[in-house]
């Protein structure tokens, strides 16, 4: 099995691991992320019944947001360029990228009391259909890059 890459991003003493993982994995993380933070907003308006959807809106609103980046577009590859304060980058101690055909997710998460948590969730929805198994991701300098190539099908 391959190694996923990882690197590493600084900023004032603290660092920010960034790899690139495993989609099932990141939808997972998301949809548990917004349940308990539905959850949260639903305790919070003093457990009314009837706002599920609602709920689930807002929670879902707070945590996944288009990604501001810059994207470099050729024949056969896009590279997406993120300057890591997309995150704040004090609260996140890891960055995960998933990259599905026709969309990139990094997922922010930070250590808790409860283990690791969720803390946002950017998106880049891609026009063209990507092959997933040929991203990699660089690190230079206050932001990464994450190139993807076409798949076969596309070219």
């Amino acid at each position: 099995m391959k190694t996923p890459p990882t690197s590493t991003m600084h900023d004032e003493e603290h660092w920010v691991k960034a790899k690139i993982g495993n989609m099932a994995n990141c939808r997972k993380a998301i949809s548990e992320a917004i349940a308990k933070r539905a959850f949260e907003i639903y305790q919070h308006q003093g457990c009314r019944p009837g706002q599920d959807r609602y709920n689930w809106r807002l929670a879902e609103n707070e945590l996944v947001q288009a990604l501001p980046c810059g994207v470099l577009v050729s024949n056969d590859e896009i590279t997406i360029s993120v300057f890591t304060s997309v995150f704040i980058v004090k609260d996140i101690d890891e960055i995960e990228a998933c990259v599905e055909p026709h969309s990139l997710i990094l997922i922010g998460k930070r250590r808790s009391v409860s283990g690791e948590d969720v803390g946002a969730v950017r998106i880049v929805p891609l026009k063209d259909e990507f092959d997933p198994t040929s991203a990699k991701l660089r690190q230079k300098g206050p932001y990464f890059e994450i190139e993807i190539h076409k798949s076969q099908a596309n070219k």
